[in-house]
């Protein structure tokens, strides 16, 4: 698409518009990027932390001890 202008303060103009649209873009893909990772560490963190809650070792460790004896 060619634009004609007619003196620089348009071109000045246009170019201020695609920086802007270019940085709102590249937020845009930040936030995905965060919002990703989120994700995937989600269930990580889920399962790190039940496992190392107190009340699931003692229910672990008188199961264990109930098949043992």
């Amino acid at each position: 698409m060619k634009t004609r202008y007619n003196n620089i303060e348009q071109i000045r103009y246009d170019l201020k518009v695609h920086s802007l649209e270019r940085q709102i873009a590249f937020e845009k893909m930040k936030q995905s990027g965060y919002e990703l990772k989120e994700v995937v560490a989600g269930p990580a963190n889920f399962v790190s932390s039940v496992v190392s809650h107190k009340y699931v070792k003692i229910i672990a460790l008188v199961r264990l001890l109930r098949k043992v004896f």
